[in-house]
């Protein structure tokens, strides 16, 4: 039986914990970590992004400077549309390329208005948090001001609009109940 399944939620959510919780069953795909990999120096998207916004956004030894381009994507919503034309064709080729030949995978996904269009998933679940859970788990974790977590959360709420989850997590559960539902549901 296919089980091509979208897993998505807001920043701090849990995407990953759970990912990783079923990694055992299923081939996990995290376009964060996708995105993380192509901007690498010398990976595809940082020399798109170079040659697109010039060198301002880059460390000498070309390393991203991805605080300074973090609050320019999410405070300066033209600029964050370029960063998205420019990057979002190289990650789904990159995906597409993973799953070619897969039946059962799942893809964890910060945004997903884009990627729902591109592949045909059975199910697609969402984790919930309350967002002041989600704001002190992301400013442990990376260290953001309330100001640009909220930013972000508010992109992806306007992202999450389109999409009526087939299934709901709330990721404040422990992790086991979190993957019994999950799996209950497939």
């Amino acid at each position: 039986m296919d089980n091509k399944i979208l897993l998505f939620g807001f920043i701090g959510s849990g995407k990953s914990t759970l990912a990783n919780a079923l990694s055992n069953d299923f081939k996990i795909i995290e376009l964060d970590q996708i995105n993380k990999n192509i901007l690498e120096p010398g990976g595809l998207g940082n020399k798109a992004l170079f040659k697109q916004i010039g060198n301002s956004y880059f460390n000498p030894d070309n390393s991203l400077k991805k605080d300074m381009l973090k609050q320019e994507i999410f405070f300066n919503k033209d600029f964050k549309i370029k960063i998205e034309e420019i990057l979002h064709p190289l990650i789904y080729e990159e995906v597409q390329n993973i799953i070619i030949n897969l039946d059962q995978f799942i893809i964890v996904a910060p945004l997903i208005k884009k990627i729902i269009k591109r592949i045909n998933f059975n199910k697609t679940v969402m984790l919930t948090c309350n967002s002041h859970e989600l704001i002190k788990r992301v400013q442990s974790r990376d260290g953001l001001s309330n100001e640009v977590i909220k930013k972000i959360i508010a992109s992806q709420a306007e992202d999450y609009k389109s999409v009526k989850p087939d299934l709901m997590i709330d990721s404040t559960l422990d992790l086991e109940t979190q993957k019994y539902m999950f799996k209950n549901q497939l």
